[in-house]
């Protein structure tokens, strides 16, 4: 088969492999690539529903609620991403961020605190969000 681009590649793929989680967790990924994030958001449910451990497609998924304003239900998704994979550390980061914005910065302090135990090469913005919140909290008292 001649593929045109990725898109055409991994459809292709999802085609021939419909039972496989990667092929859609893929096609979801490039489809983030172009910004359809619509597409991906789909192909991101598809990988979940073959796989419900796949917990990279649950922060993506994460990911984009968030782009789309839907706070509650992109935290409820990184959660997930980290029930099915603990050592995932896009998660804890994500919610971290996602709790500064919304002022419990508690929350966001124990959620990036998590992100730089799991983390293997840390955000270096990690540090500053720690030092932040922690500077925020003593003010706080």
């Amino acid at each position: 088969a001649v593929w045109r681009d990725e898109i055409t590649l991994w459809q292709d793929c999802v085609t021939k492999s419909p039972g496989k989680a990667r092929p859609y967790y893929n096609l979801g990924m490039t489809f983030v690539q172009e910004g359809k994030f619509e597409e991906a958001f789909i192909q991101f449910q598809k990988t979940i529903d073959i796989n419900p451990q796949f917990s990279q497609a649950y922060n993506n998924m994460g990911n984009i609620y968030s782009q789309r304003q839907e706070k509650e239900q992109a935290i409820r998704s990184w959660e997930r991403a980290i029930i099915a994979d603990p050592k995932n550390p896009n998660p804890y980061y994500n919610i971290g961020l996602a709790l500064k914005k919304k002022r419990d910065f508690a929350g966001a302090l124990s959620y990036f605190e998590k992100y730089i135990v799991v983390a293997d090469k840390p955000d270096p913005r990690a540090k500053y969000h720690i030092n932040t919140l922690r500077t925020m909290l003593g003010k706080q008292h």
